[in-house]
């Protein structure tokens, strides 16, 4: 009776521990948030969109990623964000390229690449294009359980992307 239920204990504890990405990213936990007064604003204007050619993507969704790209805009106070793209200066469109979501285990890596486009108003060529590439890892020590641990790198590779992201996009002279 007693190692019956060490064994149901050690099941128990090693689904918990090596659970695999069965939670999604959140947009409030992708969101990049800057300290104050990190970014000049450019008292310009952008339309933030998925890029046409965007691939769908169970685990992180590109509407997703794009609400939290948006707002990480916002918060840094960089771009005045609009929902028109013909009132904006500018038009940002974002697509993933590649999501290898963390799989089971006690360290947990994700990797993710996002194409970013930046034009002026339509018809013109791109003024930025480029792919930015960001890999998270936790381990055990982060986060105890399997999924939170799975959900938070997730959401960590999206806001390092777009923090970098964001750094490009105040470099330049626009």
């Amino acid at each position: 009776m007693r190692v019956e239920r060490v064994i149901a204990s050690v099941v128990l504890l090693t689904c918990i521990l090596l659970a695999g990405c069965s939670v999604t990213p959140t947009v409030c936990g992708m969101s990049y948030e800057p300290p104050p007064s990190t970014f000049t604003p450019s008292g310009k204007t952008i339309f933030v969109s998925e890029a046409q050619d965007a691939l769908q993507n169970p685990g992180l969704r590109q509407a997703q990623f794009v609400e939290a790209l948006k707002g990480s805009i916002e918060k840094a106070e960089l771009f005045k964000v609009v929902d028109q793209p013909t009132k904006a200066d500018y038009q940002l469109f974002s697509s993933i390229v590649e999501y290898r979501p963390p799989t089971g285990g006690t360290v947990m890596t994700c990797h993710l690449t996002v194409r970013y486009t930046l034009k002026r108003p339509p018809g013109t060529e791109p003024v930025w294009h480029e792919e930015v590439a960001c890999v998270q890892q936790y381990g055990i020590g982060d986060y105890m359980v399997g999924t939170t641990r799975c959900r938070k790198v997730s959401e960590h590779a999206a806001r390092k992307n777009i923090e970098a992201c964001l750094n490009k996009l105040a470099a330049m002279k626009l």
